[in-house]
């Protein structure tokens, strides 16, 4: 008949909205004997979901590809820019400077750029998407993403759960991705031979 299959965001592999999110926090504050619910409550989770999977994310990248920390603060930005090796740290480029010489000049700028693409070590700029391995090794380095031991034990669980055991589903889309993935890998060949 009319049954409708209530499926959750991990069966669906996607956030919630806010209506459903908002009938879940209802849900949960009737069990709790709470007599209602703040308005702006679905709409706050909504925001920390998005938060705390944006510096999930961020954590995955990072650990793939170099990045640049903006001085006076812990902003990362430019993934996957060509940085100078370690061992070239003796170089003028390395050296802070002075609150007098804070801007650069056009010839300073050029010539930094191509030193650091001179001593960057050259990487591959496509890479797989972010897999499971890739978040269990983010999770276990990086322990401060998600602070809560119990949170993260449960994650880590279902990581390594899901990474173990692919359903037919799962199976059948990698199968795909795996697919896709080699028509792209081919197709940008050819584009480099074409430029070349």
């Amino acid at each position: 008949g009319d049954e409708h299959d209530v499926k959750l965001c991990t069966q669906n592999l996607v956030l919630p909205d806010v209506a459903t999110l908002y009938g879940r926090l209802y849900l949960g504050a009737l069990d709790a004997e709470l007599e209602q619910i703040s308005d702006e409550s679905a709409h706050l989770l909504v925001s920390a979901v998005e938060t705390h999977l944006k510096n999930i994310l961020t954590a995955c990248v990072s650990r793939r590809k170099p990045f640049k920390i903006r001085s006076g603060s812990h902003f990362q930005h430019r993934y996957g820019s060509s940085h100078i090796k370690t061992l070239l740290l003796n170089n003028s480029l390395s050296k802070p400077r002075d609150a007098k010489q804070r801007f650069q000049t056009y010839e300073q700028a050029e010539a930094e750029c191509y030193a650091r693409f001179a001593a960057g070590e050259v990487r591959n700029s496509v890479l797989p998407p972010i897999s499971l391995p890739d978040l269990r090794d983010t999770i276990l380095e990086k322990k401060d993403t998600i602070p809560s031991h119990t949170v993260r034990a449960g994650n880590m669980e279902r990581v390594l759960a899901n990474s173990w055991h692919p359903d037919i589903d799962e199976t059948k889309q990698n199968e795909l991705y795996i697919l896709e993935t080699r028509k792209l890998h081919e197709k940008l060949k050819q584009q480099r031979a074409l430029r070349v």
